[in-house]
């Protein structure tokens, strides 16, 4: 949680990018309240960030495929 708000902090002041700052929140944000549900005893909370994970393994290749096809969305 300490390296999303060091994340946080250099999006919204460094980079002054307020929409990266905003999705770092909402990830971290989200991996902090599933793990608090593991660990108060819900197998639902391990499930969650197993599952949150592999949606980010998909969007990384996808973007990873992207790039280094050069496909520009949009573009002809």
């Amino acid at each position: 949680m300490l390296f999303g708000g060091y994340l946080i902090g250099m999006d919204q002041y460094s980079f002054n990018d307020v929409g990266s700052a905003l999705t770092v929140l909402v990830i971290y944000g989200l991996i902090g309240v599933f793990a608090t549900i593991f660990l108060l005893g819900k197998r639902f909370g391990l499930i969650a960030i197993i599952g949150l994970d592999a949606v980010f393994i998909v969007l990384q290749s996808v973007f990873a495929i992207a790039s280094l096809s050069q496909y520009r969305p949009g573009l002809t």
